[in-house]
């Protein structure tokens, strides 16, 4: 028995023993879900170094190394794996769309989108990867191939998802064409998603038309606040807010004072609650704005944009959000210098959700920088562009 034991050592060779290492670090990683223990990611890692002393260069174990360095939040090492997995399977489509995602947290947006393009390529027929190029075109600005991709997501689903037919109609209207928003938007019912995505999408329609009326009629059944967490934007806005911002565009400010105290009382509580929340801070700043307290609506803009900075192992969207909020709170106070310091930054960054020349043109809540020449001289300069 010893000799045939013997026999068999010998014949195996070491790359045979690779894939079942590989296997086991991602069941180890599978379990980590669970298991939050150092010892349980660890295991993965070492399970996956050892498959690749086995067999250099296999993938799997590089993609369970990704996964394992995304544990430990160290996505530049993440994306390192992937691109070494890439190197010997340069036709996975899913490994072209784990390193967009993960291009795209750090904002190396045009490196992002070129791994989804290559992801769709690969699979077509996959409408999260059309899904994942739209949302990065639109914070490139390029919204024409945002729109494209964003037609493959809707010719492909078959739920009647209002999601993709309000994003597209957003990269529309960034693009600077308010029919098509207004006819996207239209066609979806109120209340068709818990988060209040539609709701908000109804809103911005009326809001960037100038419809006053009809924007505060769209938030008569809203609930209590519109929340998006997502790629395509973090925001959080009470509905109170909303409507305060509203009333004081048309100019009934007794009513408008009501629903911006309304705001408070609920964020003043929120944020206790949740003092690192950057999307509650940025709403609050809003909601002091209308009430004129300008120092605390300026410590919430600030507080806001730190808690979101950007940093390598930063999310980018949650940084260029926030910072979008601010110029919002900057713009409803009157600080000019701060709001197009901040606008000149996010127009010379790949934040296309947040600003774009056509939007900053049409949106009312831009509307006291109007009568700054600086404002325009902005605008001018970045469409050139």
């Amino acid at each position: 028995m010893k000799g045939v034991s013997g026999a068999l050592t010998v014949w195996l060779p070491d790359s045979h023993f690779a894939a079942p290492r590989a296997s086991l670090a991602t069941s180890h990683l599978a379990l980590a879900r669970y298991d939050r223990t150092s010892a349980r990611r660890d295991q993965a890692r070492l399970e996956a170094e050892a498959a690749l002393r086995l067999q250099p260069g296999m993938p799997e174990a590089h993609e369970a190394l990704a996964s394992y360095w995304l544990l430990r939040d160290d996505q530049l090492r993440a994306i390192s794996e992937l691109e070494q997995a890439l190197a010997t399977r340069p036709s996975e489509p899913h490994l072209y769309g784990l390193l967009g995602t993960n291009l795209r947290r750090l904002g190396r947006l045009e490196e992002a989108a070129a791994a989804f393009e290559r992801a769709s390529k690969f699979d077509p027929r996959n409408s999260r990867l059309h899904r994942d190029a739209a949302l990065t075109y639109s914070r490139l600005r390029q919204y024409e191939n945002a729109i494209a991709h964003w037609d493959r997501v809707i010719a492909m689903d078959s739920t009647g998802d209002p999601f993709p037919q309000i994003v597209r109609g957003f990269a529309y209207l960034r693009h600077g064409d308010v029919d098509s928003l207004d006819a996207a938007i239209s066609r979806i019912p109120l209340g068709r998603d818990a988060l209040g995505l539609t709701t908000y999408a109804h809103y911005i329609v009326h809001r960037i038309a100038r419809r006053h009326t009809e924007a505060l009629a769209s938030l008569d059944s809203a609930r209590v606040a519109i929340s998006i967490d997502g790629p395509d934007g973090v925001l959080y806005r009470p509905v109170a807010l909303l409507r305060g911002q509203t009333l004081e565009r048309i100019g009934d400010v007794t009513r408008a004072r009501s629903a911006y105290e309304a705001s408070r009382a609920l964020l003043e509580d929120s944020v206790a609650a949740h003092p690192q929340d950057a999307r509650m801070r940025i709403a609050l700043g809003l909601t002091y704005a209308g009430l004129r307290r300008h120092t605390d609506a300026m410590r919430e803009a600030r507080t806001a944009t730190e808690l979101a900075a950007v940093s390598e192992k930063g999310i980018f969207t949650a940084a260029t959000a926030a910072m979008g909020g601010a110029v919002e709170i900057y713009a409803q106070l009157g600080e000019a210098d701060a709001a197009l310091e901040l606008i000149e930054l996010l127009l010379a960054m790949p934040a296309g959700r947040e600003v774009s020349v056509p939007l900053l043109r049409l949106d009312p809540t831009f509307d006291p920088l109007r009568s700054d020449p600086r404002f325009e001289a902005l605008l001018a300069r970045f469409s050139r562009n």
